[in-house]
């Protein structure tokens, strides 16, 4: 299993930080905001992502998809989502900018696990 893989390891423990810090940013949410459930949504799927390649590797666990492709996808989309919520003043700046610096290292770091460094 991936946890015997210390970068894999790091790469998952570093997913579930920042899921869990979208989950505590997007706590302060009203319920009837959908950006609040999109959100969450969105980074449960980024989970899968980790867990589907820490647990597989490049081969096969991705059925065909470019995985650079799909994690900058991921990336984006949360990205995008804290960035409107910050125009709209629902969410700090300050806050958001924390979430997505982390989030711009984790795209990094899984880059650099895709290409074996």
């Amino acid at each position: 299993m991936f946890w015997q893989d210390q970068q894999k390891f790091f790469l998952f423990k570093k997913t579930e930080s920042i899921v869990s810090a979208v989950y505590l940013l997007s706590s302060l949410l009203s319920d009837q905001e959908p950006l609040k459930w999109r959100l969450r949504a969105l980074v449960s799927g980024v989970l899968e992502t980790a867990m589907s390649f820490c647990d597989k590797g490049n081969s096969g666990a991705f059925s065909g998809v470019d995985p650079r492709a799909l994690i900058g996808r991921d990336a984006t989309l949360v990205r995008s989502c804290l960035e409107v919520l910050v125009r709209g003043r629902a969410l700090s700046e300050k806050n958001v900018a924390l979430v997505t610096q982390e989030i711009d290292r984790w795209a990094e770091l899984f880059e650099e696990t895709l290409s074996g460094g």
